[in-house]
């Protein structure tokens, strides 16, 4: 052994042999150490990397907040509810019946010299003629009454004329002031009212229904 090293005499081969085997214990130790320490770490990095991809599933994440539950549970409701209508074999909401009143559109504006000539001069039942203006202020304050005799006299066909658009046709039937209300029946003028007098249109539409 003394050889092997280059030592003077056999005296110091022990203590050198010593000395040599401490130090490469040494080294396997450390080498040893940080194969631990790297596993360790290692092992470390994928535990951290599970517990990170469990925390993503965590019921707290899936907690759902006040609005949500509110917001599936009116979805749920319009669902049940659209079924309950859908499967429903009979239903207690009336079934709307559409009469002659229902359907009439009231006042009925004329447009034109001929069509006023086919629908009032020329037609064969009672007809009543408002001849009006937009700036007439009675004019409007009797429209509503107006309305209201159309819906409640179905045989009778009611018409407006805008004198400012159809100045001829005023002119013609010698109207002068606003309203004027004519009544015929058969094509025939029976009566004329001047003027927003409720009683006195009343008096005219029954002298064309009689």
């Amino acid at each position: 052994m003394y050889l092997l090293y280059g030592l003077p005499s056999k005296r110091y081969s022990a203590v050198w042999e010593v000395f040599f085997l401490y130090v490469l214990h040494r080294k396997v130790l450390c080498t040893v150490y940080a194969l631990y320490c790297l596993c360790i770490h290692l092992m470390y990095e994928r535990i951290r990397k599970v517990v990170t991809n469990l925390n993503m599933f965590k019921p707290s994440s899936l907690r759902s907040t006040p609005r949500t539950i509110s917001g599936i549970s009116s979805l749920l409701n319009r669902s049940t509810s659209i079924q309950r209508t859908a499967f429903r074999p009979f239903s207690s909401t009336p079934i709307p019946r559409f009469t002659p009143s229902s359907l009439k559109m009231g006042v009925t504006p004329i447009t034109s010299a001929e069509e006023y000539k086919t629908k009032v001069t020329d037609a064969t039942g009672p007809v009543v003629v408002d001849f009006h203006a937009v700036w007439c202020g009675p004019c409007k304050a009797i429209a509503p009454a107006l309305e209201k005799l159309s819906q409640d006299n179905t045989n009778v066909q009611f018409y407006k004329v805008d004198v400012d658009d159809l100045s001829e046709v005023a002119a013609a039937n010698g109207v002068s002031a606003m309203p004027t209300f004519h009544f015929y029946n058969g094509g025939e003028r029976k009566q004329e009212v001047k003027g927003a007098n409720p009683p006195a249109i009343q008096a005219g539409l029954k002298a064309i229904l009689a």
